[in-house]
């Protein structure tokens, strides 16, 4: 069924705002999976406050430029918020359960990267973890010098306390 121009618009217009306030965006085939289960991928990645919506390619073509590799199939684009990992994990868990999703290629900061680049980017920690790292790692040197500076003074303390026994001795 042909959609009218004023729709077409309307599409075009809503693809255009979504991918421009997305950090991430993800291509995927989502064929053979039912209604229901896309619901629960939906679910789940609005609690990562993402969202994903199927188009037709041709509305994609033009909206996302001619550099965007060719599409095939039914596809349906993940938009991510402001964390643009967190829910491509989340697609990425769902893959595991419904292997029928195919990861086709993704946009990260303007530049369309392949699915391996996607693929990576699901295997990396999230952001807390990695700031848990940093901080980690950050404290190592402090806390090491905290216990260098505690052996110093324990020792020269035992130091004063023998001397001090040793003066009562005699």
């Amino acid at each position: 069924m042909a959609l009218k121009r004023e729709k077409k618009e309307q599409i075009l217009k809503t693809i255009k705002e979504a991918s421009d306030s997305s950090s991430s965006l993800v291509f995927f085939d989502y064929q053979n999976i039912s209604a229901g289960t896309l619901n629960m991928l939906r679910d789940k990645l609005f609690d990562k406050k993402a969202s994903f919506s199927v188009f037709k390619n041709t509305l994609l073509k033009k909206v996302l430029g001619d550099k965007m590799p060719e599409l095939a199939g039914p596809t349906a684009v993940l938009f991510a918020g402001d964390d643009p990992v967190s829910p491509i994990k989340e697609l990425y868990n769902f893959k595991k359960e419904q292997e029928s999703i195919d990861i086709k290629f993704g946009i990260l900061e303007g530049k369309i990267i392949p699915q391996s680049q996607v693929d990576v980017l699901a295997a990396l920690p999230s952001k807390q973890e990695l700031l848990a790292k940093v901080v980690g790692g950050m404290s190592r040197p402090t806390n090491s010098f905290t216990r260098v500076l505690g052996g110093v003074l324990d020792g020269f303390a035992r130091v004063v306390y023998q001397i001090s026994q040793s003066s009562k001795i005699k």
